[in-house]
């Protein structure tokens, strides 16, 4: 965890944020892996390198207070490692939804990107982020699925905690 930590302080020049957001993959997925009892003995400074990622990125963003840029490839990371980290603390991830759910609710409403592509297109499209429907022999949809996808899977661990306590 130390050399992610040092990647998290130290990777700041923009050209950076792929690197910055592959590093928050990767401890996201060993906070899941060592669970809750030994996360916690690292969770400050980890909650911490997060915000101060979701934060610095503000001057980057679109100056509503929505931090991250459109084009900005820690977005889905950051997401990503929020709701892992929601669903190891339960509960205790309450604290941190008001730092959290601007960028989940600003990614909800971002709108799907649509094209239509030749047979050979469709095969290069990056699969992982782009839903491919055949509509002609030679053609098809592509729809833009990264963020969909990403918000659909978070409610289930976000939404719940959030209008848990729906007296406040």
């Amino acid at each position: 965890m130390p050399g992610l930590k040092y990647i998290m302080e130290n990777a700041v020049h923009p050209d950076l944020r792929l690197l910055r957001g592959k590093t928050i993959e990767c401890i996201s997925l060993i906070v899941l892996a060592v669970g809750k009892e030994k996360f916690m003995q690292d969770a400050e400074p980890i909650m911490t390198l997060f915000m101060k990622t979701q934060a610095s990125s503000e001057a980057t963003g679109d100056g509503e207070g929505d931090k991250f840029a459109d084009d900005d490839p820690q977005t889905n990371y950051i997401i990503t490692a929020w709701a892992r980290i929601c669903k190891l603390l339960g509960r205790s991830f309450e604290p941190f939804l008001p730092m959290v759910m601007p960028q989940v609710l600003k990614s909800a409403r971002m709108a799907p990107e649509v094209c239509v592509l030749d047979n050979e297109e469709a095969e290069n499209i990056d699969s992982e982020n782009w839903q491919i429907l055949p509509i002609a022999e030679d053609q098809n949809c592509a729809i833009r699925t990264r963020f969909v996808t990403m918000v659909d899977q978070r409610q289930t661990y976000i939404l719940p905690t959030q209008f848990a306590h729906p007296t406040r």
